[in-house]
């Protein structure tokens, strides 16, 4: 992977930290730099998705990936830490009451969550999962659903087929089937912009840039330090 990419994806990184942290401290109002932070800060996930489209695109068009290899290995990826960190939750909020928020988390609830069925959160704020943080994590399964069908139509046709798939998604599916209203966000078609990047960086289109001096190590030790 590109060494530019996983730096981009450190500094989108923090920045959603940041940005969580200074909302769940009351910083936004004391510096413009925390107030900043606290209105603008979650563009990391943004870049996210840009990145994931990028990555995902450059996997699914190596001539090894069939349609089979490519889900299970996507799966492999997310699947046992976000089920395993939905299981811990689920016990936490049925064996700790007191030091978390009471809530009832129903079995239906619970199994949506572990599918990334989008569902009203039982605490009443939106459509969240158990593990509120994986909402992300129900754009990118979407994402790799569609990119899963669209492989059987052949790699050569993998952008024209993926932009398709999500056009149906975000504007019929979204409007006529209640399960799929979550996706009529444009959130999804960043996923589109991180595709059309690749293809150009494919194609030569970007250029390649010689390696910063900067140290890598370095840099991670000073986000680190933030």
């Amino acid at each position: 992977m590109l060494y530019s990419i996983q730096t981009l994806r450190a500094i989108a990184a923090w920045i959603v930290v940041a940005h969580h942290y200074v909302q769940a401290h009351g910083f936004s109002q004391k510096t413009p730099y925390f107030a900043f932070l606290s209105n603008y800060g979650a563009i990391g996930v943004d870049i996210f998705f840009i990145i994931s489209g990028f990555v995902v695109y450059n996997s699914a068009r190596k001539n090894t990936v069939s349609p089979l290899n490519f889900a299970i290995h996507r799966a492999a990826r997310i699947i046992p830490i976000y089920w395993l960190c939905t299981f811990i939750t689920a016990l936490l909020f049925i064996f700790l009451p007191k030091f978390i928020p009471s809530i009832e988390v129903d079995s239906l609830f619970f199994i949506r969550s572990l599918l990334f069925i989008p569902s009203p959160h039982p605490s009443g704020f939106g459509i969240y999962p158990l593990v509120t943080v994986g909402w992300t994590l129900n754009f990118e399964v979407i994402f790799y659903l569609i990119l899963f069908f669209a492989l059987f139509f052949g790699k050569n046709r993998l952008i024209f087929t993926v932009f398709i798939g999500i056009f149906i998604l975000n504007s019929i599916l979204a409007k006529y089937i209640s399960v799929f209203q979550y996706y009529s966000s444009s959130l999804i078609y960043e996923f589109c912009m991180g595709i059309l990047i690749a293809a150009f960086y494919e194609k030569k289109r970007i250029q390649k840039r010689k390696p910063s001096h900067i140290d890598n190590t370095a840099f991670y030790r000073y986000l680190l330090a933030i």
